[in-house]
């Protein structure tokens, strides 16, 4: 709601493979990916190496309820845009989501 309340078009998926086939239809109109590290069927590296297989421009910002793990610091070294920690305040969310995709437009 935060995000559609700022004018982006959003969607949602609560099923990773779900989410994923309609990533490998919908990546050329897809400016960024909000990524939750804990899921279940598959976590949250395996999605984002599964993605990045399919556009390797992804922009990702992984959103995860633990501190900064080697697991995320191996994910920004392979390409992840950002990083929330839950909670998640609608302050931070807009400001990150602005930075990832000012950087994407320079």
């Amino acid at each position: 709601m935060i995000l559609s309340r700022r004018g982006y078009e959003t969607m949602t998926h609560t099923n990773v493979r779900e989410g994923l086939r309609e990533f490998e239809k919908s990546w050329r109109r897809t400016d960024l990916v909000l990524l939750d590290m804990i899921m279940p069927e598959m976590n949250g590296m395996e999605v984002f190496h599964a993605m990045k297989a399919i556009d390797p421009k992804v922009k990702v910002v992984l959103v995860y309820g633990y501190s900064f793990t080697d697991q995320a610091k191996q994910l920004e070294e392979e390409g992840a845009a950002g990083f929330l920690v839950k909670p998640v305040s609608a302050k931070q969310l807009l400001e990150t989501i602005s930075d990832v995709l000012a950087v994407e437009k320079k």
